[in-house]
């Protein structure tokens, strides 16, 4: 009979393991988060005005729906990624690749509904982008390459 493996559920420390503190990912998620909260406290609070045309073209017509949906696919996402960041969280990697991700089709989906261009979605297109790649680069501790 070979070694005995023994098994345990991960927990918080053990997803410290082999972990390194990301300082510069933390604070790039947390500077995402927080324009994504102020966003979505600017259009539920109707602090920020984006014109009788746009807001015709919103779901229900509702910038507070707008807000909601800003704070569920970005605000939570980049703030959570944030967090594990700073802890060294392993998980950290998979949070940038999937937050990345969700940040590119908010934008993609912004730009379909609202049919107006902004400074703002290039960048944080591109932003999405580089979390996307971070993300893989911080799961394999280098470049993902496709097998041969």
């Amino acid at each position: 009979m070979g070694p005995r493996i023994r098994t345990r559920p991960v927990t918080a420390s053990a997803a410290k393991v082999g972990s390194r503190h990301r300082p510069g990912l933390a604070f790039a998620a947390l500077a995402t988060a927080l324009g994504a909260w102020a966003g979505a406290v600017g259009l539920a609070s109707g602090f920020l005005d984006l014109g009788p045309d746009v807001e015709d073209r919103l779901p229900l017509g509702s910038p507070v729906l707008a807000g909601v949906a800003l704070t569920a696919v970005v605000a939570v996402p980049f703030s959570v990624l944030s967090g594990l960041a700073w802890q060294a969280d392993q998980r950290s990697a998979l949070g940038a690749s999937v937050a990345g991700v969700l940040l590119m089709v908010w934008i993609l989906v912004e730009l379909a509904v609202i049919r107006s261009i902004s400074i703002l979605q290039p960048i944080y297109f591109g932003a999405g982008i580089g979390f996307l790649l971070v993300g893989r680069h911080g799961r394999t501790g280098r470049p993902h390459r496709a097998p041969a």
